[in-house]
């Protein structure tokens, strides 16, 4: 346990208060902060009402102040025992006398601890801000900013949450704040929505002083779905959540090709070029580097493909400038001629059957390379040629006259020795001007 975690566990509060009232005396303000966290305890001493009158009253004793709900609180407490937590005296600021009293009691318990601690104890009345801060230290991961600014309720929550503002909070039209209180609401599948309460306005330099790991500036790209281009932003972030934005026109070549590469990758983007005769080629480069490892060619992984498209999307910005880009030449610039040649070689184009036919052999199936012909193509036919070194023989797809399939095999001698006569019985009825052995 470190040095705070020690001196958390002295308190008779969950770890978020006890972590605020340790880092309120660095800012000044431990008598403030153990009255928050008296009065985060329970129910609020606010009750909720849609009186306008209650409100204004209320809303006049923070002086017009609209940053924090918890500012209000602290001052409806004061009003509360300025008058001996009085019912009478409450209900017209629709303050809760009862719960008033009890968050007073509880108040003045953790003085004492926090006297018996040795924190400081001295508040000179420190600036609001300090307090701010030493509640942020308690709930660092409640950070919210308002989704287009303004007085919306729309919010984005660290860790991929969205949020709405609660209709009591009186935070006015700040956009980065933190709450002390967070509800699940539901929301679509794969995201969170919370409802979000007692809300306190913060500065992004706070984030930054505070977790200076998690606080990011720069520049950041992105893929616009939209317009199908790719997009720069200056940004400042808290973990994932984007605080300030502006566009940027700064974007690094190979940046911006990565990210199109990635996205032609994931299928979002379709080179029109990267055709049937590229994926067989580097289907055949992966037979050979599989099989013949002596050869050296290099075994093509997914980041290598990942940057094979990017070398073709090299220079490009937007989906139009790479749609009918040519791919052929940078593929096969990815083998030295002499790897190329072994390629060529030992995974051909076609082979040579000993009736002279040279069917084209399909690569990238995963029970390994094939061949289809047609029975009366595969006459005289007893073996397959191997491959790779004489390692790997491609299977055989015997098709029948209207190119349907007969019989997969890796054995065409036991094929003639017992299929032959069955095929030839269900197929020479509907092909007779076939030739038929």
């Amino acid at each position: 346990m470190t040095d705070i975690g020690r001196r958390l566990v002295a308190f008779p509060l969950h770890p978020r208060m006890s972590r605020m009232l340790v880092a309120a005396e660095h800012y000044g303000c431990v008598p403030s902060a153990c009255l928050v966290a008296a009065l985060l305890q329970d129910r609020s001493i606010l009750v909720p009402t849609r009186e306008s009158d209650v409100r204004n009253r209320r809303l006049d004793l923070v002086d017009d102040r609209d940053d924090s709900d918890i500012l209000l609180m602290l001052r409806a407490f004061e009003w509360a025992a300025d008058h001996n937590f009085r019912r009478d005296d409450c209900a017209p600021y629709g303050i809760h006398a009862a719960a008033a009293r009890a968050a007073d009691a509880l108040y003045r318990q953790l003085l004492r601890t926090a006297k018996a601690q040795g924190l400081d104890l001295y508040d000179a009345q420190p600036p609001p801000e300090n307090l701010y801060r030493a509640i942020l230290t308690a709930f660092p991961d409640q950070v919210a900013c308002r989704l287009g600014g303004g007085a919306g309720t729309n919010c984005a929550v660290v860790h991929g949450r969205r949020g709405t503002v609660s209709d009591r909070s009186v935070l006015g039209k700040h956009t980065l704040f933190v709450a002390a209180e967070i509800h699940e609401i539901g929301g679509r599948r794969g995201q969170v929505n919370v409802r979000l309460d007692r809300l306190t306005a913060i500065q992004p330099d706070w984030l930054k002083q505070q977790s200076p790991d998690a606080y990011t500036e720069g520049a950041t790209i992105d893929f616009d779905a939209a317009t199908k281009r790719v997009v720069g932003h200056e940004q400042i972030r808290y973990h994932d959540l984007i605080i300030t934005s502006r566009p940027c026109t700064d974007i690094a070549d190979d940046d911006a090709a990565e990210l199109l590469a990635r996205k032609v990758q994931d299928g979002v983007l379709v080179l029109k070029r990267w055709d049937a005769r590229v994926e067989q080629w580097l289907a055949r480069l992966a037979l050979v580097a599989t099989h013949c490892p002596e050869l050296g060619v290099p075994p093509l992984v997914p980041d290598d493909r990942v940057a094979l498209i990017a070398q073709v999307c090299h220079g490009a910005r937007a989906y139009r400038d790479i749609k009918n880009r040519e791919v052929w030449p940078t593929i096969r610039a990815w083998l030295s001629r002499e790897q190329a040649a072994a390629v060529e070689a030992y995974a051909p184009e076609r082979i040579t059957l000993s009736n002279g036919r040279t069917p084209k052999v399909q690569y990238g199936d995963a029970n390994g390379p094939t061949i289809a012909l047609r029975i009366q193509e595969l006459y005289d036919v007893q073996t397959v040629p191997a491959i790779c070194m004489g390692r790997v023989t491609p299977v055989v797809h015997i098709l029948a006259p209207n190119h349907r399939p007969v019989q997969v095999t890796n054995d065409l001698a036991s094929f003639w020795a017992t299929g032959y006569e069955r095929a030839k019985k269900d197929l020479r009825g509907r092909y007779p001007k076939h030739e038929w052995r």
